[in-house]
């Protein structure tokens, strides 16, 4: 077997530890329905491994590359679009925090012209 069917096999067994992974995460309420999409999603394109590792072997001979090269740029790729994903992520959650802090002072402002007293750190 070539190099390239060994990484096809390697990958379609590590993507179906991942949607197994996910969907355990998912049902245990540690992994949000949105993120549980994109990373299956994600752990069904590694299933098309196979279909994969021949085009990457192709790519290797029609570039001149090292698998080593070819792959390690596709894992960059990769990490750099997740890492997008996750920066839009938590740009939002950013957004909600000033809104939630704003209302919270809101509240303590009318509050405190109504001489009553609200603390937000009670329970």
């Amino acid at each position: 077997m070539s190099a390239a069917t060994n990484l096809g096999i390697l990958f379609a067994l590590a993507s179906l530890g991942l949607l197994f992974s996910v969907r355990r995460l998912t049902r245990l309420g540690r992994l949000k329905f949105a993120y549980a999409v994109g990373w299956g999603m994600i752990g069904l394109l590694g299933l098309l491994a196979p279909a994969v590792a021949l085009a990457i072997d192709w790519l290797e001979q029609s570039l001149d590359l090292p698998i080593g090269t070819l792959l390690l740029f596709i894992g960059i790729v990769f990490l750099i679009t997740l890492s997008m994903q996750l920066s839009i992520s938590v740009s939002g959650l950013s957004r909600q925090l000033v809104e939630v802090a704003e209302r919270v002072a809101e509240l303590e402002h009318s509050s405190n012209k109504d001489g009553a007293k609200f603390d937000s750190t009670q329970d």
